[in-house]
């Protein structure tokens, strides 16, 4: 009997050894912080789904999306690291801090778990998409390079109203704007449209995007006629698209809170109906967007389409937004952080993998299936009619963009497709280079910026005279140095 007993309890001994670890001390706890995308719960059914499929416990941090750049460098500095972050960071930032975060071993080295966890991020993600440290990757890039991920878009419908075409010439375009301010384009007797809208001071909605694509300029540096490259706002392209706004602003079509309104007051304006012609972003349309289903929702009647890029007279148009550059570095500095000192790298990078594939990209990106969406017989996607309490609860949209799978979704709308073929990626035209200006860069870029602005929006300035002005500044603050640290780092 003593022996049966002995037996039995060296059976179950073996059959609890063969339990995971973390089975049996329960799920792992894990600390992610990332950008608020959407209006979902933080506690919601996409979150669950994901910890009961990695049988761990996510206290997911989800920060404003306004200022989150500046709440990443906050974090960094604490030495209070979370398991993993999304970090918002300027390309020069994250070539300067990555080595040193690496060194300082902060950060956790990523290819040997890329290689044994992360086998469909890397199918996503080109090697000369990475940035590398020494031959070691120590971050992830959100972002696929291939794509655009801004466009511009015209109201269709206020053309319709007030009998207009689509503008193809700068002439045409000044008249569509002049009547989409003055004409009342969407009938209601009230004065409170304007052409364009946006918010300079939030970085969303770039107005002065809207008309440098027309002049070729690109918002990067630009090889100039000399051989030498120049940051694009000292150019005379630039020069050129800069006279031209300030024509339409004279002219009152643009919403002159556009230098100071923030993003969110920006979209609350879009929301009331307020502008005709706006750079957009093609994630940001369609019915998982909660910022475009809210304006949608408060403009039913609207007819959003498409604006094609066309050239002004001696100049060759071109989407002026730097989308990709060898590196991938430069997309916005979207990068995933995996830290060191956590005990669960594996199961983090085996999360983000599940991100990378279609099912995970369908899930964060549209919800559970069978609650807010689903598939007809012919694997065609469509949205189940929800009310705003099920879409919160739901998850979906708060972490699509925490690893872009595909940013051609299936059920992208017709607008969406159609800025993707309109709009081509401007592609860095020389390589990243891993070097960092020791210089003040960001005092010579707000020396830019206030004299744009002024160029822009004080109309008793001489554009010309204005412009020569900020060349010289810009070039006796140590702009002419750093003009030269740059092409010879280039030529390198």
């Amino acid at each position: 009997m003593k022996k049966r007993y002995l037996i039995l309890l060296l059976v179950l001994s073996m059959l609890l050894s063969l339990i995971p670890a973390a089975s049996a001390e329960g799920p792992a706890e894990l600390h992610f912080i990332t950008r608020r995308r959407g209006n979902a719960y933080e506690e919601n059914q996409v979150k669950q789904i994901i910890e009961e499929k990695f049988n761990v416990k996510i206290k997911w941090e989800i920060l404003p999306s306004e200022g989150y750049g500046e709440a990443c460098s906050v974090i960094l500095s604490s030495g209070d690291y979370p398991d993993m972050m999304e970090w918002q960071a300027s390309s020069s930032t994250i070539q300067a801090e990555v080595p040193l975060l690496a060194e300082d071993g902060v950060l956790a080295p990523l290819n040997e778990l890329l290689e044994t966890y992360g086998q469909d991020i890397l199918a996503e993600r080109e090697e000369d998409k990475w940035l590398w440290v020494d031959g070691e990757r120590y971050s992830i890039p959100c972002r696929p390079g291939n794509v655009t991920e801004t466009f511009l878009t015209i109201r269709q419908d206020w053309l319709d109203a007030l009998n207009l075409t689509m503008p193809t010439t700068l002439d045409e375009f000044s008249e569509v704007c002049r009547a989409f301010t003055f004409d009342d384009p969407d009938g209601d007797g009230v004065d409170d449209t304007y052409a364009l809208g946006g918010a300079l001071n939030g970085g969303y909605g770039d107005t002065l995007t809207v008309v440098l694509g027309f002049f070729g300029v690109t918002k990067d540096w630009t090889l100039h006629e000399d051989g030498t490259y120049l940051p694009w706002q000292l150019t005379d392209n630039a020069l050129a698209a800069m006279k031209y706004l300030r024509e339409l602003y004279e002219m009152g079509v643009v919403d002159p809170e556009f230098i100071s309104d923030t993003r969110d007051r920006y979209l609350e304006k879009k929301s009331l109906d307020h502008f005709g012609i706006e750079q957009w972003y093609l994630t940001q349309t369609g019915s998982t967007s909660a910022w475009w289903n809210t304006f949608t929702a408060n403009v039913p009647h609207q007819n959003t389409v498409t604006l094609p890029l066309f050239a002004a007279d001696g100049y060759e148009a071109i989407w002026p937004n730097l989308t990709a550059s060898p590196s991938g570095v430069a997309l916005g500095g979207f990068q995933l952080l995996i830290f060191e000192e956590s005990e669960h790298k594996d199961v983090i990078m085996q999360i983000i993998d599940f991100l990378a594939t279609q099912e995970g990209s369908e899930l964060v990106t549209f919800g559970p299936k069978g609650v807010t969406w689903d598939e007809d017989e012919n694997g065609n996607y469509y949205d189940i009619e929800c009310d705003e309490e099920t879409i919160n609860q739901s998850g979906r949209e708060l972490y699509y963009v925490v690893y872009w799978h595909d940013i051609y979704k299936r059920n992208a709308d017709p607008l969406v497709l159609d800025g993707f073929e309109k709009y081509t990626p401007y592609v860095r035209p020389a390589a990243d280079f891993p070097y960092v200006y020791e210089g003040d860069t960001s005092a010579l870029n707000g020396l830019l910026d206030t004299h744009i602005i002024k160029i822009l929006t004080d109309l008793t300035v001489d554009p010309d005279v204005e412009f020569e002005v900020m060349t010289q500044e810009y070039n006796a603050m140590g702009g002419e140095d750093y003009i030269r640290w740059y092409n010879e780092k280039i030529n390198q």
